[in-house]
């Protein structure tokens, strides 16, 4: 008998337990929205940084694009192909061996600016990459002249290496993005001073 009133007062609990109070259903909903809240905050944080490494990455290669251009030039620009029995050979002046920025600006000039995605009929402003139809980008390259080093001046030491800055301009703010030092192919075959 003892055994039938605890069954009684266990089927009569299950039958007032209709489900979640007010207490479970209010504290289910605060948990359920704070899931939401980080996990759109974490998706948010992930496509910025994903859309920044890919725009990095699209810079990179203007610039590398660039500087291929640039070493190309330099490399044909006294280079004479062999015709015959006469081999190739560069063809060296004496103007072109004191100062190489005489060299680059032969084909570009000291401070060139480009926008990428500008202009389809130009091959600057080409868009090679989507990330480019966002905000626009505008890389400039500047070219400056010194000497090896920084030792001497003209007098003493000739100008063979030119120093290049790519700088970066983005939401009206200028990045030193990389530089380098170029010299051309020609100033092997010029006589040193």
């Amino acid at each position: 008998m003892n055994f039938n009133i605890f069954r009684n007062r266990f089927k009569n609990l299950i039958k007032d337990n209709d489900g979640f109070g007010l207490t479970e259903s209010i504290i289910s909903i605060v948990l359920l929205s704070v899931i939401i809240s980080y996990s759109l905050v974490f998706i948010t944080k992930r496509q910025a940084a994903l859309y920044e490494a890919n725009l990095t990455a699209a810079i990179n290669d203007e610039i590398n694009r660039d500087i291929e251009t640039m070493k190309n030039d330099l490399w044909a620009n006294h280079y004479v192909p062999g015709k015959g029995l006469v081999p190739a050979k560069y063809d060296i002046n004496s103007i072109y061996c004191g100062d190489v920025i005489n060299t680059i600006r032969n084909f570009t000039s000291d401070n060139f600016s480009w926008t990428p995605g500008s202009n389809i009929s130009n091959y600057q402003g080409q868009k090679r990459n989507k990330i480019f139809t966002g905000r626009p980008i505008k890389i400039t390259r500047q070219i400056v002249s010194r000497s090896p080093l920084d030792l001497g001046n003209r007098t003493t030491m000739d100008y063979s290496i030119a120093k290049i800055v790519y700088i970066v301009t983005r939401d009206n703010q200028d990045t030193l993005w990389t530089s380098l030092d170029l010299t051309s192919e020609a100033h092997s075959w010029c006589s040193q001073n």
